[in-house]
């Protein structure tokens, strides 16, 4: 393998060339690389969905939900069955694993969901079938508001929609406070009683005249011609036209009988943008689509648009962009390319000081190269640029230069030694080519587990480990290819440069500096001589560091902050839910909404404000509002460094809500990353209906008696009232009446019989027709004097049915065939989550609620998977690198010495928790325990790898004290890299450098001696606390801490434990000599050692031809009595 250096460096050309090419693919890679916020996940749900118009939700349960529950449990990869029955509607949602076969399993779920249709109700709809993609979210919500007609801006809505699906990146725009249209008939009660026509023989005229009749084609003999017989309506007077039936020679039509209109359908919710009535337009892009790119696209296809309208519309219709994900994301590589670029500042100047400008620009041009040949291989397997793909460059800044930063350091002692920068550069290469594939090589084991880490979580943090892989495989190309050859390059210009002014004069020559009689110990060489030299030594240094160890561990079971799931963010939205209980109207529900919102506006901090009453809202990610909710305020925050903390913002929307009467207001803040509604869910399980509800409200009372924990609510059903008719069969099947027909003339005092559909020429989909009666006449008390034609004459409708009052049942969950209630509750600022679900736990463990079973799903669902995931790629981390440095070392004994360094960074990471301030994250501390344990084992396998290179040629003391001497250099240099790299994030800082140019100007305006200009430099050159930044402060401060106590207690522990074993070998063989066979094992040791020797050959020394000196100082000393 190490020939391949000698061959790159006999190609410099080639390599030279590789190298513009390099960079070239990667430039252009990263220019097209999509760009985007969070990762794409596509979730393994289906969602399986079957309308039943007039089923309440105890027939839908036992009609529709349980054929499809028994259908679809034996699928194969099934976890979880989730079912739902509710007035009119039932669903499913499956949930699979992730390594599912997308296609073969969405087949055979409609083979199943066929087959149970067919033990479904004869009138239930087709069921749908649908796929869950929660990447599928709106990126921008284009608002259309002002005072114009509604059904201006209705069209004006749905033109801008088509307008915008017609871009290329736009998957769809959905419509939100938009009503569709409608051609209602308003049939008079009073004149079908004056005309003698009953509401079925209404019903069935439109119905038998609006039909397309396939009459099929004439074969005349000379030809064969279709015969149409189009019965379709397409307008309104078609309608009027039609016959009902016959009155002597008079023909009753329905223009007799009706009021025709083209209407909108009745509301179901109000939408206002910033206190006005709107209509919001959502934006969802396709997958793989740059985010940045696509709404720059949107937002100018829709002033396009917009300059097109008359100017009086324009006047009177605002166009408002809101909830733009591109702003974030923007933000979110501006910040993540300053901190980039802060760390190789960094990392440079850290390099510049200890090894020089050469090596620092060889270093330094490494990280660059590295990342662009990452940006190559992003490209090549098709992913994206997002928040955990350049943090994971960020992490890889400080580790991608550690070799070479290895091979540079070994050149630049080389070249000091006298040697050709050329052959020192490759005689660098070769002799850390194993070392550096050894340590690359445990860094990538200790990521590889992480791309097997399941849910939600492992999609959406798998990014992370891709990213280091590719990034740390090219800076192995870089270091030990392209890094000898650059180097030779620059040592080669160099020379020449140094030649050419020597001639001129210009530059003296350089004499070597004598040699020295003997070595001389460093400062750090007599604290490890110190130790090593003494038998008691090592043992003290050894117990030492485990007592600091233990301290630590000591200090932080007393003091620590908790354990959560993920990091805590800054927010950017939030939704306000107004609850309230009661059969209230739309209006009712408005009416209260609007008090909550006339209340928000006006507060600091806040961009934009949508208020939705009743069904209505913005698609969003995360969990279910409560139950009781008639209504939601989101709000989007202004920019951040605009606007007072997050925090503070909606502790002010929240206290500013509170206190209107007959409403409670819970706010939800949308949170990034993998979390899942609110962070405490306890499901119940039961088929005992009645002791479910029970526990339920059991279980709520408990927890709203514990301190920290808020907006508690459950999924109970609500309380209220439902009308029930009931229908005597045999009554009614004495007239020859049934449920169908009697259920249509119900259905026209409420929202219309659907007879059929009509598409006007102005309008291009569908619009319903409906057949219902006037507004004055929508109450139930109208049913009894309707009247059905029979063979006995005209019937009232009463004779047969009774109408009463029941308590509402809106919905019945199930969970895997089991109903359930889901109970939830928020924490309080400052409480734990984790400790609340551990107190609730104890809680329903002392006192267990009978008759259920208690279940935490959500976060602590997911965080139990994860944490289980993560214990487990850390052990399979620690079994692959113990594998990787027996290979190396040959030696259990330094194996196990190296992975020593992994407890001691675990150490260091519970005190950077403590010294931060931060609690434990299971994903964020998780990761970065995980991350370390590749890390911290690097400048083990340089130490250990430089000992038994010495020990070869010098006792074996003596080559741990020179082992210490020599790499503390580089052990220091790659750990300071490391840690400077990421002290930015651990800080939650960036700097912005295009900033620099206005902070400047700043500057010089207000002086270069004001406080007041280097402020307004700061402020706008710094970031701190930017709600990027914040995602990474809990890794990048376990990285740090970790790395740092690792660093520190290794190059003191290392040596120690090499010498322990050093001293202990010469006390069993002391012990040997005083034994009767000691002489004889003493005379072979001797015979060992001088054969040893023998073959040991002393390293060459070399002078350059133009600068050896003219004589020695002093003539070297014997190659035995210098090892010695």
């Amino acid at each position: 393998m190490t020939g391949l250096i000698g061959w790159s460096v006999g190609r410099a050309r080639m390599i030279a060339a590789l190298v513009l090419f390099s960079f070239a693919a990667g430039i252009a890679a990263y220019t097209g690389l999509p760009k985007e916020g969070s990762p794409n996940i596509d979730i393994p749900l289906l969602y399986v969905s079957v309308t039943l118009p007039g089923v309440s939700a105890a027939d839908a349960e036992r009609l529709l939900v349980k054929p499809l529950e028994t259908r679809l449990r034996g699928v194969e990869g099934l976890k979880k069955l989730t079912g739902v029955a509710a007035e009119n509607h039932a669903s499913a949602l499956l949930e699979f694993g992730f390594d599912w076969d997308k296609t073969a399993t969405l087949a055979r779920v409609r083979a199943l969901v066929d087959e149970a249709q067919a033990e479904m109700p004869a009138d239930a709809n087709q069921p749908t079938i649908n796929e869950v993609n929660l990447s599928e979210f709106p990126i921008l919500v284009v608002s259309l508001s002002g005072d114009a007609p509604e059904r201006a801006m209705q069209r004006l809505a749905r033109s801008l929609q088509r307008e915008i699906e017609t871009l290329k990146p736009v998957l769809e725009v959905g419509l939100a406070g938009k009503r569709d249209e409608l051609v209602e008939i308003v049939i008079d009660p009073l004149q079908l009683e004056a005309y003698n026509v009953t509401a079925q023989e209404l019903l069935a005229a439109v119905a038998n005249n609006n039909r397309l009749v396939a009459a099929g084609a004439v074969d005349a003999g000379a030809g064969r011609f279709a015969v149409r017989l189009p019965g379709n309506f397409e307008t309104a007077q078609e309608i009027y036209r039609t016959p009902v039936r016959v009155s002597g020679d008079r023909v009753v039509t329905i223009g007799d009988l009706a009021r025709i209109s083209r209407t909108f359908e009745d509301a179901t919710s109000v939408a206002r943008f910033n206190g006005a009535r709107a209509i919001a337009l959502q934006v969802k892009k396709r997958l793989g689509e740059n985010i940045i790119d696509t709404v720059e696209q949107v937002k100018a296809r829709v002033r396009e648009v917009q300059a097109t309208w008359p100017p009086a519309l324009q006047a009177a219709v605002a166009v408002d962009f809101s909830m733009d994900e591109s702003v974030e994301v923007r933000n979110m590589v501006g910040q993540l390319e300053g901190s980039v670029l802060t760390a190789v500042a960094l990392v440079m100047l850290v390099v510049v000081l200890t090894l020089g400008a050469r090596s620092a620009l060889l270093v330094g041009l490494s990280i660059p190269l590295s990342f662009l040949l990452s940006f190559a291989l992003l490209a090549l397997f098709g992913m994206s640029v997002n928040n955990m793909v350049m943090f994971g460059l960020i992490l890889a800044v400080g580790m991608l230069v550690d070799g070479a930063i290895v091979v540079s350091e070994y050149a630049d002692r080389r070249i000091t030694e006298g040697a050709p920068p050329e052959d020192a550069y490759a005689e660098a290469a070769r002799r850390m080519f194993w070392p550096v594939i050894a340590s690359t090589a445990t860094t990538l084991c200790a990521f590889l587990p992480m791309l097997f880490w399941p849910g939600i979580p492992g999609q959406f943090m798998g990014h992370l480990p891709v990213t280091l892989i590719f990034v740390l495989s090219a800076s192995l190309i870089v270091a030990l290819i392209y890094l000898p050859v650059l180097g030779g390059m620059a040592g080669r210009m160099s020379a020449g440069a140094g030649r050419a002014l020597r001639a001129l004069g210009l530059r003296r020559g350089r004499r070597p500096a004598p040699v020295a009689q003997g070595q001389r110990r460093t400062a750090f060489g007599r604290v490890i001589a110190l130790i090593v030299m003494n038998p008691l030594g090592p043992l003290l240094a050894i117990g030492a560091a485990a007592v600091v160890i233990f301290a630590i561990l000591a200090a932080y079971q007393a003091k620590n902050n908790g354990v959560e799931f993920f990091v805590a963010t800054e927010p950017q939205k939030a939704i306000l839910y107004v609850r309230a209980r009661g059969n209230l109207s739309l209006p009712e529900q408005d009416r209260l909404v609007e008090q909550v919102e006339r209340r928000l506006h006006g507060a600091e901090g806040v961009a934009a404000i949508f208020a939705f009453s009743g069904d209505g809202g913005l698609q969003k990610a995360g969990g279910d509002g409560p139950k009781d909710a008639i209504g939601q305020i989101q709000f989007e925050l202004a920019p951040w460094g605009d606007r007072p903390p997050g925090a503070a913002v909606l502790a002010d929307m929240l206290a500013r809500a509170q206190g209107v009467p007959g409403v409670i207001v819970e706010l939800a803040e949308q949170k990034d990353g993998p979390q899942q509604g609110k962070p405490i869910q306890v499901r119940l399980e039961s088929d005992d209906w009645p002791a479910l509800l029970a526990a339920a409200g059991a279980l709520s009372a408990r927890m709203g008696a514990m301190d920290g924990l808020t907006d508690i609510d459950d999924t109970r059903p609500l309380p209220g009232i439902d009308w029930k008719i009931t229908v005597d069969r045999e009554a009614a099947g004495r007239f020859g009446a049934d449920i169908q027909t009697i259920g249509a003339i119900v259905q026209l005092v409420t929202r219309g019989v659907l007879l059929d559909t009509i598409r006007p020429d102005d309008s291009e989909d569908e619009i319903d027709i409906r057949v219902r009666f006037p507004k004055d006449a929508r109450a139930l008390s109208t049913l009894d004097g309707l009247k059905l034609r029979t063979e006995s004459g005209l019937v009232p409708l009463g004779n047969f049915i009774t109408v009463s009052p029941a308590p509402a049942l809106a919905e019945i969950s199930r969970f895997n065939g089991v109903r359930f209630i889901t109970v939830r509750a928020d924490v309080a600022e400052g409480v734990n989550a984790n400790a609340m679900i551990a107190r609730i736990a104890e809680d329903l463990a002392a006192a267990p609620l009978p008759g259920v079973v208690a279940v935490f799903q959500g976060d602590q669902e997911e965080q139990a998977e994860s944490q289980q995931f993560l214990i487990t790629a850390f052990a399979a981390a620690m079994g692959l690198m113990f594998a990787i440095l027996l290979a190396q070392f040959n030696s259990l004994y330094n194996a196990v010495l190296v992975l020593s360094a992994v407890v001691m960074s675990v150490a260091g990471v519970l005190i950077g928790m403590l010294v931060m301030g931060q609690p434990f994250s299971i994903i964020m501390t998780g990761v970065g325990i995980v991350a370390l344990a590749g890390i911290v084992v690097n400048n083990n396998i340089v130490l250990i790898d430089t000992f038994t290179e010495f020990s070869r040629t010098m006792p074996p003391l003596e080559a741990i004290v020179r082992t210490a001497e020599q790499r503390i250099r580089p052990v220091l240099l790659t750990t300071i890299t490391t840690m400077a790299g990421l002290a930015p994030m651990m800080f939650a800082a960036s700097i912005d450098f295009g900033g620099i140019g206005a902070g400047l100007a700043a500057l010089t305006a207000a002086g270069p001696f004001s406080a007041a200009g280097w402020s307004a430099f700061y402020g706008a050159v710094v970031s701190v606390g930017a709600p990027t930044a914040l995602w990474w402060t809990q890794l990048a401060t376990a990285v740090v801490f970790g790395l740092g106590l690792a660093t520190f207690l290794t190059l003191m522990v290392t040596p120690a434990a090499l010498a322990a074993r050093v001293w202990f070998w010469r006390g069993v063989h002391a012990l040997a000599v005083w034994a009767p066979v000691g002489n004889r094992l003493r005379r072979l040791a001797d015979m060992r050692l001088r054969r040893r020797a023998r073959r040991t050959a002393p390293p060459p020394i070399i002078w350059d031809a133009d600068d050896a000196p003219a004589t020695l100082g002093l003539a070297p000393r014997a190659y035995a009595d210098a090892a010695e």
